[in-house]
């Protein structure tokens, strides 16, 4: 009797385990996606320093901050493919609104779906994906971390106080202020 329950405990167990690796590879926005790829979608994705129109160009945080030195004023959007909640607009909005704040907008992809991220692309903008590949790992939540933390560049600014939020203002690459909704930011 005490076999037989202890193998049903084994058995639940490893079946239990095996559920939870399934899933963990299918939870959107828990790895970069990038390993999940066909031959053709890897042609989306754009690794150089070089910058295409209508692809995911990786950018580190370091690389963006860069970019921004040369802007006057922009807002960073890291948009995520499958966020449904207010926080996460249509990338035309972003776009529109960043226009009406004289604002040069900057769209960071969080992780890849090119099922869900190709159709929003337009002409107007450059669309830029976190290289998770000079961050060492595949997991969107450490990346984002690190890429955050160089797309900031300021030692006073506790990235744990940005936690969640999508939206970043800088003027050049001075870090003004971040926030989870759009609506929050001041002009």
């Amino acid at each position: 009797m005490k076999l037989a329950y202890l193998f049903s405990l084994l058995l639940f167990a490893f079946l239990l385990a095996s559920c939870f690796i399934s899933i963990q590879k299918e939870i959107p926005g828990l790895k970069s996606g990038y390993y999940n790829l066909s031959n053709d979608d890897l042609k989306s994705i754009n690794f150089t320093k070089e910058v295409y129109p209508r692809t995911l160009n990786a950018i580190t945080g370091s690389d963006l901050s860069k970019l921004l030195s040369l802007k006057d004023s922009s807002m960073v959007y890291i948009w995520s493919p499958d966020c449904s909640s207010d926080a996460c607009i249509p990338l035309f909005v972003f776009t529109q609104y960043c226009f009406s704040q004289n604002l040069e907008p900057i769209i960071v992809v969080e992780y890849i779906n090119l099922e869900k991220t190709l159709p929003q692309f337009d002409d107007t903008s450059t669309y830029y994906l976190i290289n998770f590949l000079k961050y060492q790992t595949d997991f969107v939540n450490k990346y984002k971390k690190k890429f955050k933390y160089e797309m900031i560049n300021n030692s006073s600014v506790n990235i744990r106080q940005t936690l969640g939020h999508r939206y970043y203002k800088f003027i050049g690459n001075s870090f003004l202020s971040s926030q989870l909704s759009i609506n929050e930011l001041e002009r």
